[in-house]
């Protein structure tokens, strides 16, 4: 596909609201903004020209620890277009249904495209976007931080997973492996990968816990660089779990380690209302 015209960026700011169980709000500073817009042409076909089509494509961001995760919940959205002679063009549907994220500094970041259903008159000098988004949002909750050691290869110890209701302020927030808890985790040596050593680490749960990260530190809390090598799922009936193998240095003193589980929340959905203006020279300010 060849394409003309333009591409620009511009950012707006806005704070998505929800509303708890207990009936109180909660704004989440959300950031939404256009990539970009972009005029192009389809390919030609036998006695027919060239399709003109117009598109947008939008960034969502939000800082850590929440973050966007539709879990196939969000669905289609679309937002109302029109231009500055005030013609109206459409709903422009954003497939928001597969919301996945990735990091950019200390935000999750993602981009929707949707595709605008009618074209501009020749004469707008800017068309117009607005309406509201209905996000999933979650957040990541840390475990306490457990001491262990695989001296012996392989370990096992109990560990609390906070709950729903629970807010842990992680700095300073320290477990002995074998305190009380209500989850097995298991750790140890699987097998030397060149200068490397992978280790296997797994939650045994039922209770469909969705572990966002595991963060493996050495004996002072510093945390290790990991490698991620694959996941790993137990579907056995009888000892559920999920965990992953990771590689670690092969220098790393595995006598003296500590790790710490960060688990994904549903928080409930975020209302973010979104308008914006953009012209051939970029945005166009109110």
């Amino acid at each position: 596909m060849k394409t003309a015209g333009l591409a620009y960026w511009m950012m707006c700011c806005a704070s998505g609201v929800f509303a708890g169980d207990d009936g109180l709000t909660q704004k989440i500073p959300v950031e939404a903004g256009l990539r970009s817009m972009e005029i192009s042409c389809g390919e030609a076909e036998e006695q027919a020209p060239r399709a003109v089509k117009l598109s947008f494509t939008l960034n969502f961001g939000v800082a850590e620890p929440f973050d966007l995760n539709g879990n196939g919940q969000a669905g289609g959205q679309s937002l109302e277009a029109e231009d500055s002679t005030g013609r109206k063009l459409g709903a422009v549907a954003f497939d928001v249904g597969n919301l996945h994220t990735w990091k950019r500094g200390k935000r999750r970041v993602t981009v929707f495209k949707g595709e605008c259903p009618e074209l501009p008159s020749p004469e707008a000098e800017w068309i117009r976007l607005h309406g509201a988004f209905r996000l999933p949002v979650t957040r990541d909750v840390p475990s306490p931080v457990y001491d262990f050691s695989l001296s012996e290869g392989e370990v096992s110890f109990p560990v609390a997973m906070a709950g729903p209701e629970e807010e842990q302020e992680c700095a300073g927030d320290m477990a002995v492996a074998g305190d009380a808890g209500v989850e097995e985790l298991s750790v140890k040596v699987s097998r030397r990968l060149g200068e490397k050593w992978v280790l296997e680490v797994m939650l045994w749960n039922d209770k469909g816990y969705r572990i966002a990260s595991w963060e493996l530190m050495d004996g002072d809390g510093k945390p290790l660089k990991t490698d991620f090598v694959n996941g790993i799922i137990s579907r056995d009936s009888s000892r559920p779990g999920i965990g992953q193998y990771m590689a670690v240095d092969g220098g790393t003193d595995l006598s003296k380690l500590k790790i710490r589980l960060y688990r994904k929340e549903d928080m409930g959905t975020v209302s973010l209302p979104v308008d914006m203006k953009m012209g051939l020279h970029g945005t166009v300010p109110e």
